[in-house]
This record gives structure tokens, C-alpha cells and sequence, in this order.
């Protein structure tokens, strides 16, 4: 048991440092989970192997638009370090941005993405997400299934 712990700890704690350089951590924090407006998921393991990912951490935002602006400062910032952009305008507002990040060390072979949508000024999308996958294959992915 003792051990478990240990491992679940060592888990968090790399998983917390994949993040730590992005500017979309701070949202991923913990500090939405009791929000009435946020509805978050976090997924890892067994589930995501189907889809060659080890971490899904989503939140969806309704009625904020500051926290929409925020979400959206915080992607376009993190696709300056982005190896693939793939960004959606309407006029000047950002609909869609998928950005597929170097994974943390070169060991690990995980890459990192960050899929944002938002479809209004007032309700956003933000994911983060760790596997051996590429862009091109998740925006398959969400997009067939939206269709």
C-alpha cells in the first residue's frame, strides 16, 4: 500500500512538472473543480489507451468571458513554444487553436497538446493532453466526432 502511494505521488508530481512551463497550468490547478461555471474532466490510464494518450485534462467555462479571454491569452501565449499551430479566426476572436508541444525530455516520447475552442465570447474549451500521438490525428479524432 505504502508503495502505491509513493507511485500515485511520483505520478502527480511529473505529471504537474509536464505542465509547469505552459501558461495554461495555472488553470489546471485544481482551482475550478468547485466552480459552478467549470465543468472539469480528468482522465488517465486504461481509458486513454485506445487513443494512444496518457493524460486528458479538460475544462469547459460558461459564462465568463473574462475567464474565455484569460483561456485564450494563455493558448496563443504557449504556441510560441509549439512545434504544430493550428489556429481558427473569426475577425479577430480565436474559435480553435491546437498546438502539439515537444514533449517534456526526449526519453519520454510523450508529446503535449493544448486544444482550445471557443464558440462564443462567453463559453471556452481548454484541453491539455499527454500521449504518443500527433495533432493531426486527434483534431481527426475530435472533429469526426463532433460531426
Amino acid at each position: 500500500m505504502r508503495f502505491k502511494i509513493i507511485l500515485f505521488f511520483l505520478f502527480i508530481s511529473l505529471y504537474a512538472s509536464a505542465q509547469k512551463d505552459l501558461s495554461v497550468s495555472q488553470f489546471f490547478d485544481g482551482k475550478f473543480n468547485k466552480s459552478e461555471k467549470a465543468i472539469v474532466t480528468l482522465l488517465k490510464g486504461k481509458k486513454l489507451t485506445l487513443y494512444n494518450l496518457s493524460v486528458f485534462h479538460s475544462i469547459t467555462i460558461n459564462d465568463s468571458p473574462a475567464i474565455v479571454q484569460q483561456f485564450t491569452d494563455a493558448v496563443l501565449s504557449d504556441k510560441e513554444m509549439a512545434n504544430q499551430v493550428e489556429i481558427v479566426y473569426a475577425g479577430d476572436r480565436v474559435l480553435a487553436c491546437y498546438l502539439q508541444l515537444a514533449p517534456v525530455s526526449d526519453d519520454a516520447g510523450q508529446n503535449r497538446f493544448i486544444l482550445f475552442r471557443s464558440p462564443n465570447k462567453d463559453s471556452a474549451t481548454l484541453i491539455y493532453m499527454e500521449g504518443e500521438t500527433d495533432l493531426d490525428e486527434l483534431i481527426k479524432l475530435f472533429i469526426t466526432k463532433k460531426k
